[in-house]
């Protein structure tokens, strides 16, 4: 994995040289990403799909229904709010794994 874009997520290793960082990043992305850890990435990532797909339901069939708002517009707010929530939930969630395992694979 390229991991160079992360860099500017850790601000706690801007202090190492870059080729450090990369080592110690890299380091951190396999203790939480490999492939010791793909059940859990998997039990992660299917509860996440689990509580997507149960938000938008909700959306779809009492929300949506409640407040007498048209189909159209229920996607909509499905494709405008719903999911760039979820995806930034998601990137976040991932940020911070991996400072997790920076932390603690860091001899700083």
């Amino acid at each position: 994995m390229n991991v160079k874009p992360l860099l500017k997520h850790f601000p706690e290793i801007h202090h190492l040289p870059q080729e450090q960082q990369l080592k110690q990043l890299e380091a951190a992305y396999e203790a939480g990403f490999g492939r010791e850890q793909k059940l859990t990435v998997w039990k992660s990532n299917l509860q996440s799909g689990a509580i997507i797909t149960a938000v938008c339901l909700l959306l779809i069939t009492v929300i949506g229904p409640l407040l007498r708002m048209p189909p159209a517009l229920t996607a909509t707010l499905i494709i405008i709010v719903v999911l760039p929530v979820f995806l930034v939930w998601q990137h976040r969630r991932f940020i911070n794994r991996l400072r997790e395992q920076l932390a603690t694979s860091s001899p700083d």
